[in-house]
């Protein structure tokens, strides 16, 4: 696969980090020189091209006619509608991906159609505000995602002492069923993955991820980790695009208090709220904190534009007293250092638009992707295609499958329901298979197990 990058940003280089371990062949594009030998020095056989990349000249030197995708994720939205449409309609490129920030131009219809048809718009800022607004409706996960155009779950939280499935072992809890419609995907400690081989056993603030039906995530939860505060009191610090938005969302079920420096801003953000208690201030000031009654805040959330003031304000909060501390961060040295502080979850818009174009680096058959975590683990989900005469896993058994060590079946899901797996369940066409890899670069394989007449039996 060859693909093109055209912005070598954080964003780019996020998904340059994922790309390099799936495409034979990747060329990035951006105007700074010193972003380009970055590039160079960190990937081998990686192509630069300086220069603007909505010019033709410019595309025309990266080779985009040979291009297999292009992903166009430049910090200029005109930019990156223009060389999605060069791509398009000059190379007949089919598949593209542009990053807009600008909710504008997919509302509109006329504009969408003619200029972003055929075009996978990506927008980091408003998938972390997804994300955490769901954090704070679920206040102990760490991470959720749906699947299966929203009727399944990923969801990931830390466990807790005297509630399931802590003290589980992995070679039983496969089995486990906190709801009907539950499947155990994977767990860690620490950067480690846990395995049956290993005779782990899950132990408090081990890090679990389970598949759940979306309409059972509530009891999930609760079973998991407690019953859950429906109203609770939270604090925004960043009075920005996400913060005022998340901010908006938030209040109508939360008492939300939102924390803006720049007296401007912070007044825009009042206006929006109509007239919600807004705080002009720095959030990393103790006494501000105070003021907004740290002790008796459910969460506090820090997106400002600035990682160090989004980190120092939730270790802060977290020492006057907030329950718990959800951070914004962009680079990714900060991000392998939360572990050793006491914020209880970060967000990378980068790292949240490697995993919007996962699906898209695999192959058509894969419907949904994400990355976990901090490492390389992968969720994805794939359909069985072909009658059993064309594809040999239709009609073969589970205990059959071969899979690399460090992957697991997650669950099949038939119609619109998910069923038990068992080594004599059979695969079905049409099956929608989710799988858990501890390394990516497994997937192509597992890909290449599934496809018709390419099925290897044990």
């Amino acid at each position: 696969m060859y693909v093109v990058i055209l912005g070598g940003g954080a964003v780019g280089g996020s998904i340059a980090d994922v790309l390099h371990r799936h495409a034979s062949k990747m060329t990035v594009v951006d105007e700074n020189a010193e972003t380009l030998k970055s590039f160079e020095r960190k990937y081998d056989g990686c192509t630069t091209i300086q220069g603007n990349a909505a010019r033709p000249s410019v595309l025309e030197k990266a080779n985009t006619n040979d291009a297999d995708m292009v992903i166009a994720v430049t910090g200029v939205d005109e930019v990156n509608i223009i060389a999605a449409e060069i791509a398009r309609e000059v190379y007949s490129t089919t598949n593209i991906i542009a990053r807009l920030r600008s909710d504008e131009y997919e509302a509109c219809t006329k504009f969408k159609s003619a200029y972003l048809k055929n075009v996978l718009v990506i927008n980091p800022e408003r998938v972390i505000g997804e994300q955490i607004e769901q954090l704070a409706k679920y206040p102990h996960t760490l991470e959720i995602a749906s699947f299966q155009d929203a009727k399944i779950t990923i969801v990931g939280f830390k466990t807790r002492l005297g509630y399931a499935p802590t003290g589980i072992s992995l070679a039983s809890i496969s089995g486990w069923r906190p709801t009907p419609n539950t499947r155990f995907l994977a767990a860690f400690r620490t950067d480690r993955w846990l395995s049956e081989e290993n005779n782990d056993v899950v132990l408090e603030d081990d890090e679990v991820y389970l598949l759940v039906a979306d309409q059972e995530l509530e009891r999930v939860m609760t079973k998991c980790h407690g019953e859950i505060k429906k109203k609770k009191k939270i604090c925004i610090a960043g009075g920005g695009h996400i913060g005022t938005k998340l901010a908006l969302a938030l209040q109508k079920e939360n008492t939300v208090r939102l924390i803006e420096q720049d007296p401007v801003h912070a007044r825009e953000a009042s206006h929006v709220l109509n007239n919600g208690i807004v705080y002009t201030g720095d959030a990393t000031d103790s006494t501000l904190l105070n003021e907004c009654e740290m002790e008796d805040t459910d969460m506090f959330i820090a997106v400002t534009n600035n990682d160090e003031i989004n980190l120092m304000s939730c270790l802060t909060a977290k020492k006057e007293g907030t329950k718990r501390a959800v951070s914004l961060v962009s680079h990714d040295n900060y991000l392998r250092l939360i572990s050793e502080t006491s914020i209880d979850v970060a967000f990378s818009p980068q790292r949240s638009t490697a995993s919007s174009v996962l699906a898209q680096l695999h192959s058509r058959s894969v419907q949904s992707a994400r990355r976990l975590r901090l490492g390389t683990s992968e969720i994805f989900e794939t359909v069985l295609r072909g009658t059993s005469k064309a594809n040999k896993v239709v009609g073969s058994l589970v205990a059959d499958l071969e899979l690399p060590a460090n992957a697991r079946l997650g669950t099949i899901i038939r119609g619109n329901q998910m069923i038990e797996i068992a080594e004599e369940t059979t695969f079905q066409e049409n099956d929608h298979l989710i799988f858990f890899v501890a390394d990516g670069t497994d997937v192509r394989n597992i890909l290449a197990f599934l496809q018709p007449s390419a099925f290897s039996f044990v």
